[in-house]
């Protein structure tokens, strides 16, 4: 599948030093996505930090360029190339930054940029979304430094897949006519700083309908749902991919550290 290549630039905009708790979970106000050719400006509720994303098309590559800039005393900027996706149907701003405390005693922004990824089939279709978290600390007075933390992790995948074909298959399979997979993903803020960064629970909850459903065989075989009770037709928790985890990052900062199943049958098919 060939994909339009594009180019998402990021202004992140520091506007005072606020005096904070070590931790602190900020919302964004502005819009969160961003149309090809389009510019949106998100701050959050208190207008301490502004974050501008805009969107254009390059053909020879993907790759996120993130721009830095005071509004306030000198400028400063800093980029990151050719930070590939390679695959991805857009991406959007993640809506629940976090300020905290930096080891210097200035405030920093713990931001996040979703991307995503989705696929159509006949009657259904499939996505999948990933978190690329990244870093803003002020150096000193008048420089601010931004950088990316590790590789995107999961942020969620969910799945629809045709599986009524005939008024029989309709029967047998009590009018539930497509298998649905939903993987929800949640990060809950922790109260303290690990290794100088925020730290989160990591909250997986993946539920299949009907429940007896799988990716890996046939959900309409006639004979196995002549074999089915009512209770087999209700969502199921797959508790594989349920679960809680702590999310943080490692000693070095540069990447935050997560061991969780493969969850990737529920969204779309790896090409």
């Amino acid at each position: 599948m060939n994909h339009m290549m594009k180019v998402f630039g990021l202004v992140l905009a520091l506007i005072t030093t606020p005096v904070a708790a070590e931790v602190r979970q900020e919302r964004l106000t502005g819009p969160t996505s961003v149309e090809s050719g389009g510019r949106i400006v998100s701050c959050t509720e208190d207008r301490e930090w502004c974050v501008t994303m805009a969107f254009e098309t390059d053909p020879d590559k993907l790759a996120y360029f993130v721009d830095v800039k005071r509004p306030i005393g000198p400028s400063s900027s800093a980029s990151i190339e050719n930070f590939e996706l390679s695959s991805s149907d857009g991406a959007e701003l993640w809506g629940d930054p976090v300020s905290y405390s930096t080891p210097n005693g200035q405030r920093g922004l713990l931001f996040g940029i979703v991307m995503n990824r989705s696929e159509s089939y006949s009657g259904g279709g499939a996505s999948e979304r990933k978190l690329q978290f990244f870093k803003a600390e002020p150096k000193d007075a008048n420089i601010l430094s931004v950088s990316s933390i590790g590789d995107p992790i999961s942020f969620g995948a969910s799945s629809m897949i045709r599986a009524c074909f005939s008024e029989e298959d309709q029967q047998l399979r009590r009018n539930i006519c497509h298998d649905e997979y939903d993987l929800n993903v949640t990060l809950r803020l922790k109260p303290t700083l690990v290794n100088d960064l925020p730290a989160f629970l990591y909250i997986s909850k993946e539920t299949t309908t009907p429940g007896f459903a799988s990716r890996d065989q046939d959900n309409s075989d006639a004979a196995r749902l002549r074999t089915m009770k009512a209770a087999d037709f209700k969502p199921r928790a797959d508790r594989r991919c349920t679960f809680t985890r702590q999310l943080q990052v490692n000693a070095r900062r540069t990447i935050y550290s997560l061991k969780v199943p493969d969850c990737s049958a529920y969204g779309p098919m790896r090409q």
